[in-house]
């Protein structure tokens, strides 16, 4: 196929063939635009000869089979899909590539890379941007790790964690939920009742205190 990187053939017109262009990688019927892969975190895991896989999974490039074979490929939202190939190792070569090249280049791979690790997030999960009153704040959730990274330049970065898990008791869903506010961890009380109006969130370091109150169907209002 004219443009392809990677491009499998068959006689049978139902058989699942996989093909990789600079537009997209397409998998028997159903094609994935570039801008809906995580190519920044597949090109920073390829350039330190590794493999990304889910949950940030990585296994050695050289470990990946010659021939038939399933090849994880990572999607902006941070899920992955595993695609089976019929040449394992050339696919990832050829996605690699890349993704190294939609991402800028090597050298811009490693400064997002740098930035992750300053923000103590993973480059592989999805980050959301809102506009809020003092500039743009970022939200990470993830929620296969139970964990939430928030954080704006005129703020302390916000992260929760569950270690255990989250609690299903509704009479106390704060329960094993380690909270910090920068480098502070906090007190967190949630309130939760049948009606939504009157759930709250309330989180205190010994500096101050915030409470997380419904404004409407769509936001919150934080006091």
């Amino acid at each position: 196929m004219s443009g392809a990187v990677y491009a499998e053939q068959s006689r049978n017109p139902l058989a699942g063939t996989v093909v990789l262009t600079e537009g997209g990688l397409r998998v028997g019927r159903r094609t994935t635009p570039p801008e809906e892969l995580q190519m920044a975190a597949m090109a920073d895991a390829y350039l330190r000869g590794q493999w990304l896989g889910g949950g940030g999974s990585e296994r050695p490039l050289a470990h990946i089979p010659a021939g038939d074979g399933i090849v994880p490929v990572t999607r902006v939202t941070g899920s992955t899909k595993p695609v089976r190939v019929r040449r394992a190792a050339e696919f990832a070569r050829a996605l690699g590539d890349m993704a190294v090249r939609h991402a800028g280049g090597p050298a811009a791979v490693a400064a997002l890379a740098d930035r992750a690790r300053a923000e103590g997030v993973p480059l592989w999960l999805a980050r959301r941007v809102a506009m809020g009153p003092a500039g743009p704040v970022t939200v990470v959730v993830d929620r296969r790790t139970a964990r939430v990274d928030v954080w704006s330049p005129s703020a302390p970065v916000v992260r929760i964690r569950a270690p255990y898990g989250v609690s299903a008791d509704r009479r106390n869903p704060g329960r094993g939920l380690l909270l910090t506010v920068g480098e502070t961890p906090a007190m967190t009380a949630v309130t939760f009742t049948m009606r939504k109006s009157r759930r709250s969130v309330i989180v205190e370091i010994p500096q101050r205190s915030w409470e997380l109150t419904r404004a409407d169907a769509r936001s919150s209002r934080l006091t």
